[in-house]
């Protein structure tokens, strides 16, 4: 195990470093749609209701699963905006230990100025989805 593993707040540190380096509202949406053109799709048999995220303005699925105190996170989207917000928790969350990702403030999204360039509906449904994320990983740790 020589790789040693960033935390979640080095992995949001840097992706709000990203973002505010490039400035501008329009190249910082440009560059979020990079991020949701590199997310692998879900096949159809993934994108059934039992992952759907309750909640969303567009329609968002989940795979969550807890290997040896890790999370695995697989996600998509309908709408290519969230794809990008999708990928991006993935790059923080997928790997990070449960408890971890129970106990995060996923602060990235607020810190590098994207939360302010969506509709209320858009940040309710990206908070309903960051929700669930951290209670299927609180569930997991209960579970010892």
């Amino acid at each position: 195990m020589g790789n040693v593993q960033k935390s979640i707040a080095e992995l949001q540190d840097k992706i709000v470093d990203d973002f505010l380096a490039i400035g501008d509202p329009l190249s910082q949406y440009e560059y979020l749609l990079e991020f949701a053109a590199s997310l692998p799709k879900l096949d159809a048999q993934n994108k059934i209701d039992e992952n759907l995220v309750e909640g969303c303005q567009s329609r968002v699925w989940l795979i969550l699963e807890c290997k040896n105190d890790r999370l695995s996170l697989t996600a998509d989207s309908d709408t290519l905006i969230v794809r990008g917000i999708l990928n991006l928790l993935i790059e923080i969350l997928d790997g990070q230990s449960c408890s971890e990702v129970a106990a995060a403030d996923l602060y990235f999204l607020r810190e590098a100025n994207l939360m302010m360039t969506f509709n209320e509906a858009r940040r309710k449904g990206i908070g309903s989805a960051i929700a669930s994320i951290k209670a299927y990983a609180a569930s997991q740790t209960n579970l010892g």
